[in-house]
């Protein structure tokens, strides 16, 4: 899949209002299978700045990668791996 698109979002802490959380949503594409259609359908997934920062570098330039997400059984991102 193709990372389209990055938002930087920045949330005050559940736990601890005073301190703020930051957050990186990813928008990607894939293609669609082409024995149900064509086209591509999105993608997106949510990382901390550090493992934003761990996968990538800069989070912004995560765009125009190609990429494969891995998830965890609970539906959270494991691992990033950069394609190209």
């Amino acid at each position: 899949m193709k990372v389209i698109g990055v938002e930087k979002n920045i949330f005050p802490d559940k736990k601890n209002p005073k301190i703020d959380v930051e957050l990186y949503h990813f928008h990607a594409a894939e293609p669609v299978n082409q024995k149900y259609g064509v086209g591509h359908k999105p993608v997106s997934f949510w990382l901390s700045y550090s493992k934003a920062s761990e996968m990538f570098g800069d989070p912004f330039s995560a765009v125009n990668k190609e990429i494969i997400v891995y998830f965890n059984q609970f539906g959270k991102v494991a691992k990033v791996d950069i394609v190209k």
